[in-house]
């Protein structure tokens, strides 16, 4: 077992309700990335903490639908709703980025994201500390991932 599996296994034990402060740690700098492109300052680092968050909202939706109620599920899928539809805008900036060196949202990739970051914060006080540090951890993991893959793709 690596490393990394072995704080999995942790984190998903610690069924403690999340302290409303690891929901503030969370959520800061979410929020202050997602102030950075309201305000045309966002850099590359902003940008991976945007995509973190769309990967951990999506992480938290499937969290919701496996508890398996009917109702966990239909907010689950609404949830995962939200996430879907910041993609593209994620992916827009990327490719702006990547195109300019300036990372600058339209009026609707902003709301999407807007949309995100409140839903992830409605969503992750509904969370254990286990499962937030989980999902957290996993929309990491993923986010480093697919910037190593972009870079080696640029390097090549």
């Amino acid at each position: 077992m690596s490393y990394t599996d072995l704080l999995g296994t942790i984190y998903q034990a610690d069924q403690r309700a999340a302290d409303p402060s690891d929901n503030v740690a969370v959520m800061t700098g979410f929020y202050a990335a997602l102030d950075q492109l309201r305000a045309g300052e966002c850099h590359p680092d902003g940008l991976m903490r945007l995509m973190e968050m769309n990967v951990t909202l999506a992480y938290s939706a499937d969290l919701i639908v496996q508890r398996g109620t009917p109702e966990t599920k239909a907010l689950g899928h609404r949830v995962g709703q939200v996430s879907m539809k910041a993609a593209p805008a994620l992916q827009a900036l990327s490719e702006r980025f990547a195109n300019t060196r300036r990372i600058v949202a339209r009026a609707e990739e902003l709301q999407a994201l807007r949309d995100v970051a409140n839903t992830l914060d409605a969503v992750t006080q509904a969370l254990t500390r286990g499962e937030l540090l989980t999902v957290m951890r996993k929309a990491a993991d993923v986010v480093e991932e697919a910037t190593a893959e972009q870079r080696r793709k640029e390097a090549a």
